[in-house]
């Protein structure tokens, strides 16, 4: 069997910490207020998250900013790992989640890095005072990541880590 490149995974995990980047760029730039794109449905609103996901952990600031490094070379590590391993079918997903993953934990810590907060700027909800946390595109990439990893892992057949074949009687 063929093996994996590393090569898509990697320029895809560099896409998306891009994306999250210059998105930032943008909100710090030119993000003043809260801006209304389509009612209290999607608002753009600039804040900076200490904490991890929802606001959670604020006062841990410096030891988030290791946990991100060190997740994120853990998962550049397993990248590397199974693109040396001949492929197996669900390995370009497998490789898809593990990239999409560590292309938002990178663009969240380059962030910590800069700022010592992680730029937040989408804002969801239904009305004024009913509102979803605020994230950015690096939190949505993880999302979308583990999402496909759990896909990966939960969907029954070889090469997904879930049971295998099933038996039929």
């Amino acid at each position: 069997m063929a093996r994996a490149s590393v090569l898509i995974p990697l320029s895809w995990l560099g896409l998306i910490a891009v994306a999250d980047q210059l998105s930032k760029w943008a909100a710090l730039t030119h993000l003043k207020g809260s801006l209304s794109i389509w009612g209290d449905w999607v608002r753009l609103t600039l804040v900076r998250n200490p904490g991890a996901a929802f606001g959670v952990l604020p006062d841990y600031g410096d030891a988030l900013l290791w946990l991100t490094g060190i997740v994120f070379l853990g998962l550049v590590g397993a990248i590397f790992r199974l693109s040396r391993r001949p492929r197996e079918p669900g390995t370009s997903r497998l490789l898809f989640g593990l990239a999409t993953v560590a292309g938002g934990a990178l663009g969240n810590g380059i962030d910590r890095f800069r700022y010592g907060a992680v730029v937040d700027f989408l804002d969801l909800g239904l009305s004024p005072t009913l509102r979803w946390p605020m994230f950015n595109l690096a939190d949505a990439s993880i999302v979308l990541g583990t999402v496909l990893l759990l896909w990966h892992l939960l969907r029954p057949g070889p090469g997904s880590g879930g049971e295998g074949k099933r038996n039929v009687a």
